[in-house]
């Protein structure tokens, strides 16, 4: 079984960028698409749900991509109607030949 066989999901990359300045000086910005469906495949591990002034659940997961995806600590991942932040830089997995694959850190908030 290969590994690209293993990447069930589909996901939409978005990054934050930059598109200049409003009339009070204050950055304007936008979600860009980076990867129209990458394929992927999303482990979750679950989360915790708090009840303080509103519930809240946040939840936890790896992705899993093919090694030549780019991906930054900034991006976005939207997979279904879920859009997940990532938390930190993708790690590439090596084996005994190079780089296998990348394990991506992601968090989802829902208020």
């Amino acid at each position: 079984m290969s590994f690209r066989s293993l990447l069930i999901d589909v996901a939409v990359v978005t990054r934050l960028t930059e598109d200049g300045f409003d009339d009070y000086g204050n950055v304007v910005a936008s979600w860009d698409e980076v990867h129209a469906a990458l394929p992927c495949r999303l482990d979750d591990q679950g989360g915790t749900e708090t009840t303080l002034n509103q519930d809240s659940i946040d939840r936890r997961a790896t992705l899993f991509v093919e090694a030549d995806a780019e991906l930054t600590a900034l991006d976005r991942v939207e997979i279904g109607e879920e859009v997940w932040e990532v938390t930190g830089q993708p790690v590439a997995r090596r084996d005994t030949v190079g780089i296998h694959h990348q394990e991506v850190p992601l968090r989802r908030v829902v208020l």
